[in-house]
């Protein structure tokens, strides 16, 4: 799941109460202005869960496609999911 998400689940409920007749386009609006003024540090801890799932995801995936044709490479799998959280900076 992509950080700008996690952080929407764990803001939505708080700005649909806080603004009880926000329909959710425009609570979504609100969240994705939020998420572009949103400083490095509040983003931070959404950003690494994001990294995380995703080198794991990555890896096992790599891993099963791998032990399909039978020829399982860490040398590749580290490249692989290295490679990738590289290219993925906030």
């Amino acid at each position: 799941m992509s950080a700008f998400l996690k952080y929407s689940l764990s803001r939505r409920k708080g700005l649909k109460a806080d603004n009880p007749d926000m329909n959710n386009t425009d609570i979504s609006r609100l969240l994705g202005e939020m998420w572009r003024n949103a400083h490095k540090d509040e983003k931070r801890p959404y950003v690494e869960e994001e990294l995380q799932e995703s080198e794991y995801f990555f890896s096992n995936i790599y891993i099963q496609i791998a032990l399909l044709f039978k020829h399982p490479s860490q040398t590749k799998l580290s490249l692989i999911t290295r490679s990738y959280v590289q290219e993925r900076k906030y």
